[in-house]
C-alpha cells in the first residue's frame, strides 16, 4: 500500500482525500509521522494530504500516486508449497488419482516499495519446470509483469524432449475512469509445465487487450481482443464488447457481444435485465443468441445474509434445444455447509447433495469450521467461554469452553471490525478492551486476544465507630487485594466504596486522610461467596496509639 510521510511541529490533525474523497483521518503528536494503513488502493490517482495544527493553521500538499495490490512492501515475503498426486476426470468419477508424485513452490519477495519478484518451480516425473518473474511500478505509467521460464523434459516423443522455454510480459494500467490490461506470451514447442503433463494444452502464442471505461450515469463499457495461436497452425482471435448499468438502487442491464474473428466466426449476444427485492432476494430474466439459437432464461435468488445461513436459486430456460430446470439450497452451520442440487434437461433428471468443512489449526489447537472462502481470525478470550462476539456490530457466536472462537470469513487486505458485547457479561469479568479493527491477509487467519480475567468484587458500606456512613470523598487504602499490595480509592455517597480483586481472606482497608486518626477494617470475602456482592456496614474503627 502507498505510505505518506510528514512531519509537523505541534498537535495537529491529518486529513487524506484521494480523488476528493476523504479515506483517513487522524490526530498526530508533534514530530515525524506517516501513514501507512489506509485502506487499499489500486491505479492512478491524485493524493490530497491536509494537515491542521492546534492553532488552526492548514497546510495542503496535493501529490499523484500509483498503488496495486500486487505489490509487496520492501523485506515482506509470501511463499507457498504442494505436494500430492493429481485427481484425474474431475466431475466424472470420483478418487481417480494419477500414480505420479508431483511438486510445487513458489516465493514472492518485496525489493522495494515498485519491484516485487516472484520465483516458481514445479516437478513431476521426467519433467522439472522453473520460472521468474516481476511486478513494476515506474511512477505513474502503470505496472509491468515481465516473466520467463523454463522447462526441462525426459523424451517422452519424438518431439517432447528437451528444453523449452516461455517468455511474456503484461502491462495494466487504471486511473478514476479509464483502465488498461495489455498482456502477451509466447513458448516454444518444447516447453512443459505441470498441467501438460495430464493432459492439458499450452498454446504457441497468446494475446490479450482490455480497455474499460466508466461512462458515469450511463454505466461501465468494456472492450476485450484476444488472440490464441496453437502449435498445430489453428489460429483463434475473439472481440467482446460489454456493457453494465444500474438504475436506481433496484434495477440493472448486463448486454454482451462476442465474435470470432478467426475461422470460427460465430456471433453470441446476451441480455441481462434484474431486479433486487431486498432481503438478499433477486430476479433476473435474460436472453442468448448463439448460432442463429435463442435461449430464454429467469431464476429467483435468495442470498444468504449475516443473521440467515440460508440461500436458494430456482432457474429455468427454455427456447431452442431442451428446456432445463435447475433448483439447489444452501445451509450453512457453524462448522459444515450443505447443498442439495436438482437439475432436470429434456428427459434427463439428476439430484446430489454435498457437504464440506474446513479444518484450521492455530494457537496451539484444532478448530472446526464450516468453508473459508477468504480471510478469517480467531477469537482468544482467555478462556472465559460464553462471550458474545459481533462482527461488524453483527453476532457471529459465542466462545466455547475454552473461550475460543473461529470467525469467518472476514474481508481479506481491508479493515474488520470485531468486538465482544461487554453489556451482556458478567459484572465479575474484567475487560482490558472491547473492540478491535484488523487487518488479515487474503486467504489467511490471526489470532485477535480480548484480555479478560474473572474478579472477586464488593460494594463495601463503611461506618464510622458510631455507626455513622464515612464522608463521601475520604482517601482509603485498600491492602492485601489479589491486584496489587496496595490500592488507592475514594469513598462514594452513603459510606460506599466499589472494590475488585478481593482476596479470600486478610482484605484489610485503612483510612489514610491527613490529619484524621487512621481508622481501619478487616474481613474477608470466601471463595464460595458470589461476586459481585454487597458486604457491610463495617465499622472502621481507630487504631490504638495512632493518631495524626
Amino acid at each position: 500500500m502507498p505510505a505518506y510521510f510528514g512531519s509537523v511541529a505541534l498537535p495537529s490533525t491529518v486529513d487524506l482525500f484521494i480523488d476528493g474523497m476523504r479515506r483517513y483521518r487522524g490526530d498526530v503528536p508533534p514530530g515525524p509521522f506517516a501513514l501507512d494503513a489506509i485502506p487499499r488502493i489500486n491505479g492512478s490517482g491524485e493524493a490530497t494530504l491536509v494537515v491542521t495544527d492546534a492553532l488552526g493553521r492548514s497546510q495542503t500538499i496535493a501529490f499523484p500516486f500509483y498503488a496495486s495490490a500486487r505489490l509487496l512492501l520492501p523485506g515482506l515475503s509470501r511463499w507457498s508449497l504442494a505436494a500430492g498426486v493429481a485427481r484425474k476426470d474431475f466431475g466424472l468419477a470420483s478418487f481417480h488419482y494419477d500414480d505420479q508424485p508431483f511438486v510445487s513452490g513458489r516465493w514472492r519477495h518485496g525489493v522495494t516499495r515498485t519491484l516485487t519478484v516472484d520465483v516458481a518451480a514445479e516437478a513431476v516425473r521426467g519433467l522439472v519446470t522453473t520460472g521468474a518473474s516481476a511486478i513494476w511500478a515506474p511512477g505513474q505509467f502503470g505496472v509491468l509483469s515481465p516473466r520467463l521460464a523454463i522447462s526441462d523434459a525426459a523424451a517422452q516423443g519424438a518431439d517432447s524432449g528437451g528444453q523449452g522455454m516461455q517468455i511474456g510480459l503484461g502491462y495494466e494500467w487504471s486511473r478514476r475512469r479509464l483502465s488498461l490490461q495489455l498482456d502477451t506470451q509466447r513458448s516454444d514447442s518444447h516447453y512443459r509445465d505441470l498441467a501438460s503433463q495430464f493432459g492439458a494444452a499450452w498454446p504457441r502464442q497468446t494475446d490479450r487487450f482490455g480497455i474499460g471505461y466508466s461512462l458515469g450515469g450511463a454505466g461501465t463499457l468494456g472492450v476485450n481482443w484476444i488472440r490464441q495461436r496453437e502449435h498445430d497452425g489453428a489460429d483463434d482471435r475473439y472481440l467482446s464488447l460489454g456493457w453494465q448499468r444500474s438504475i436506481g438502487m433496484q434495477w440493472s442491464v448486463h448486454l454482451s457481444v462476442s465474435r470470432g474473428l478467426g475461422d470460427d466466426r460465430q456471433t453470441v449476444g446476451y441480455l441481462g435485465i434484474s431486479r433486487s427485492f431486498g432481503g438478499g432476494r433477486t430476479a433476473a430474466a435474460s436472453l442468448h443468441r448463439q448460432g442463429g439459437r435463442d435461449q430464454l432464461g429467469a431464476s429467483v435468488t435468495q442470498s444468504m445474509t449475516p443473521e440467515d445461513r440460508r440461500s436458494w436459486r430456482l432457474q429455468a430456460s427454455a427456447g431452442d434445444g431442451d428446456p432445463m430446470l435447475q433448483a439447489e439450497a444452501t445451509r450453512e452451520w457453524s462448522s459444515l455447509r450443505g447443498q442439495a442440487n436438482l437439475f432436470a434437461q429434456g428427459e434427463s433428471l439428476s439430484a446430489w447433495v454435498s457437504g464440506q468443512a474446513a479444518i484450521a489449526w492455530m494457537d496451539g489447537r484444532w478448530m472446526t469450521s464450516r468453508t473459508i472462502p477468504d480471510a478469517f481470525a480467531l477469537v482468544s478470550t482467555d478462556g472465559i467461554s460464553g462471550v458474545p462476539v459481533q462482527l461488524e456490530n453483527r453476532a457471529v457466536g459465542t466462545t466455547d469452553r475454552d473461550g475460543y472462537l473461529l470467525v469467518a470469513p472476514l474481508y481479506g487486505w481491508m479493515s474488520n471490525r470485531l468486538s465482544i458485547d461487554a453489556l451482556s457479561l458478567p459484572a465479575d469479568l474484567a475487560i482490558a478492551t472491547s473492540r478491535q479493527d484488523i487487518v488479515v491477509r487474503g486467504l489467511a487467519g490471526t489470532r485477535v486476544h480480548f484480555p479478560m480475567r474473572r474478579v472477586r468484587s464488593a460494594l463495601v458500606v463503611l461506618v464510622d465507630a458510631r455507626g455513622a456512613a464515612l464522608p463521601a470523598g475520604t482517601p482509603l487504602k485498600v491492602v492485601g487485594t489479589g491486584a496489587s499490595a496496595e490500592v488507592a480509592l475514594t469513598v462514594g455517597y452513603d459510606g460506599e466504596v466499589w472494590i475488585e480483586d478481593l482476596a479470600a481472606t486478610g482484605n484489610r482497608i485503612e483510612r489514610a486522610e491527613p490529619g484524621q486518626p487512621v481508622c481501619q477494617v478487616t474481613f474477608d470475602f470466601p471463595a464460595n461467596q458470589a461476586s459481585p456482592a454487597r458486604l457491610g456496614p463495617l465499622a472502621c474503627t481507630t487504631t490504638l496509639g495512632a493518631g495524626r
